[in-house]
């Protein structure tokens, strides 16, 4: 299914963006990606962004769009990574775009292993059909030390909410057609 997809806000505000390869994609829409950006703010300058299971790439391109100084898109899929990287170069966003090819849990690992990897925002969106994976990385961004300030999950409407992982509080959620959005935050 091909699906138009564009910028919504930022700098690259109102580029379009090439379909990502694949028939399982489910990119997060221009509706979702917008609700969570005016709920997180307008401006992110000098933030540093995680978006775990990227697929398209369209929340991390956004992110650079608003002002995001470092993103880093986990993807397990070699093919959508490739068309991240693609998207970020015709974007002239290269420089601020890490693309980390690997299983998710395993990158959150490492990135915990290397020390110094801590993120103001995470975006976790893992597919829908998969739903042990999403709360696995929930529970790898809060475990002690945090990888991230702030994590955004996305799931289908009818299915369970997540757990609030050890070390999080759940501060909102939000529904948008047939897709929540859970937004959790380190516990105090």
């Amino acid at each position: 299914m091909e699906m138009s997809l564009r910028i919504i806000g930022g700098s690259a505000r109102g580029r379009r963006l090439a379909s990502p390869p694949g028939k399982n994609v489910r990119p997060t829409g221009d509706r979702v990606r917008e609700a969570v950006f005016n709920i997180l703010g307008q401006r992110f300058e000098g933030w540093s962004f995680i978006d775990v299971c990227a697929g398209s790439g369209a929340v991390s391109l956004e992110a650079i769009s608003r002002g995001a100084e470092r993103v880093v898109a986990l993807e397990s899929n070699k093919e959508r990574c490739r068309h991240i990287q693609n998207e970020a170069e015709r974007l002239d966003f290269s420089d601020r775009l890490d693309i980390c090819h690997g299983d998710a849990r395993g990158a959150l690992s490492n990135l915990r292993e290397e020390g110094g990897a801590s993120f103001d925002v995470a975006f976790v969106d893992p597919p829908w059909v998969e739903e042990g994976l999403r709360q696995q990385i929930l529970d790898l961004l809060f475990q002690s030390p945090p990888l991230c300030a702030l994590a955004v999950c996305e799931f289908s409407v009818g299915k369970v909410e997540p757990d609030v992982p050890e070390g999080a509080r759940k501060i909102r959620r939000a529904d948008y057609g047939n897709t929540s959005l859970v937004f959790l935050e380190v516990a105090p």
